[in-house]
């Protein structure tokens, strides 16, 4: 009986320790997302051959991003150390004046910052 006490002890323990990891996992790859609507919002935002109708949506989302990174706490570190690889794929989206796509990066992050609201 003592065995199967301490069986389940070790079987809860070990599943609480991965949902923990599971979590703080989930949370790290939300924080990156959010780091990088910050980016995308702002390059679109700030490049002037944009449509006004995209300019003023980037604008929204990155004042909304930047409203969910101070309250997830994302340094400002965080966030340069994404604009790399962002600002690659948006200036190439710029440069070929591909908004539908540049709209729907919009609209990807608009969801994102929706969660843990």
């Amino acid at each position: 009986m003592v065995r199967y006490i301490k069986l389940i002890f070790l079987i809860v323990y070990l599943f609480s320790s991965f949902y923990k990891n599971v979590f703080s996992l989930e949370s790290a790859v939300h924080r990156a997302e959010v780091a990088k609507c910050v980016n995308l919002s702002s390059l679109i935002y700030n490049y002037n051959p944009i449509p006004e109708n995209l300019s003023s949506l980037a604008l929204n989302v990155h004042k909304l991003s930047l409203i969910k990174a101070e309250k997830l706490e994302i340094s400002e570190l965080t966030i340069k150390e994404i604009k790399p690889e962002t600002e690659k794929k948006v200036m190439l989206l710029i440069k070929n004046k591909n908004n539908s796509r540049m709209k729907e990066l919009l609209g990807y992050c608009i969801q994102t910052l929706r969660i843990g609201n």
